[in-house]
């Protein structure tokens, strides 16, 4: 561990992501109301949110609730994210801000009392954490624990590069001088364990509380209209759009991204954004995606759509070992 270097290069938290090319089409279909999708991006990335805020502020349950918050906030600014970092790194960032308000005009704490027997280094290490400057404890728990590069961390922290590499040099001389963790090299492995260390979070609880909490603030949808003119009948667009994303996410080497219908003089026409398998031509599961949209539709919704237009915005992997489509 002795020659692991100060301040990494490395793989980037945002590098690992792309190995995960289903969380931007997620964040397209939370964005435009799918609760599901959501909850599927809080099951991925809450374990990790969770141990960032544990590490950051050293309270379990301030920790819960601080992400909780996170993630309703992350919601409220979907179509911003689409725009920006990739999704992880983003709520890293949204809990970091609010460490950073919690501890805002706080001192350090003071040292506690000497523990009657020995801590293992990784513990005696999380408590040395606490008692660093809030900004030097953010940029080494984001680098060294969470492992993001350089330019993650001053994106998580709002500085500049330059601040990060100064507060990580500080941070580390202060956790490295004293305690049981000191000197560099255990320094490491004490911080290795700490990372390495499972968080215990239920993923499917906590996506439950966030969609509970995001249904209590979210617009409910626009209305369709459903049945003959005159009748009292009506679909939730965010409702049918779900539907028709998994028709489209049927089709063989296609998954869906984002859905928007429209409604002018009494039609609705579909409007759909999607991944697809480059290996067969497009046109053949443009064609197909098409027809199961339709037919989904009008066999589950009684949505007589005036038509669907596709756009493929992204190419899937195949799976390994999966031929081409006849041509």
């Amino acid at each position: 561990m002795g020659d692991r270097p100060l301040i990494r290069g490395g793989e980037t938290a945002a590098a690992a992501e792309t190995a995960r090319p289903d969380d931007r089409l997620l964040t397209v279909r939370a964005a435009e109301g799918d609760d599901d999708a959501f909850a599927e991006l809080v099951r991925r990335h809450g374990a990790a949110v969770v141990a960032l805020a544990h590490r950051l502020l050293g309270d379990r349950a301030a920790a819960e609730d601080t992400v909780e918050e996170a993630f309703v906030g992350a919601w409220q600014r979907l179509p911003e994210l689409l725009r920006d970092r990739a999704f992880g790194v983003w709520m890293h960032r949204a809990v970091t801000d609010r460490f950073r308000n919690a501890t805002r005009g706080r001192s350090s704490p003071e040292p506690g009392g000497v523990p009657e027997r020995p801590l293992p280094a990784e513990d005696a290490l999380a408590r040395a954490l606490t008692l660093l400057p809030p900004g030097q404890r953010a940029c080494w728990v984001l680098h060294e624990l969470q492992e993001l590069s350089l330019d993650e961390v001053a994106y998580a922290t709002r500085s500049g590069e330059r601040t990060v590499r100064a507060r990580l040099l500080r941070a580390h001389r202060l956790l490295a001088g004293a305690g049981p963790a000191a000197a560099p090299d255990r320094l490491a492995e004490a911080a290795r364990r700490l990372r390495e260390r499972p968080t215990a979070v239920d993923r499917d609880a906590l996506a439950d509380r966030v969609v509970a909490a995001v249904r209590a603030v979210a617009a409910p949808g626009r209305p369709l209209p459903l049945g003959d003119p005159g009748e009292e009948l009506w679909l939730l667009d965010t409702a049918a759009a779900r539907v028709l994303r998994a028709a489209a996410d049927s089709v063989a080497g296609v998954r869906a991204a984002g859905c928007r219908l429209t409604l002018r003089d009494g039609r609705v026409r579909a409007a759909m954004t999607l991944a697809v398998a480059p290996h067969a031509p497009l046109a053949g599961p443009a064609r197909r995606t098409r027809l199961s949209v339709l037919g989904s539709a009008e066999r589950i919704l009684g949505l007589d759509l005036d038509g669907v237009d596709l756009e493929i915005v992204d190419l899937l992997e195949p799976p390994p070992g999966v031929p081409g489509e006849e041509r």
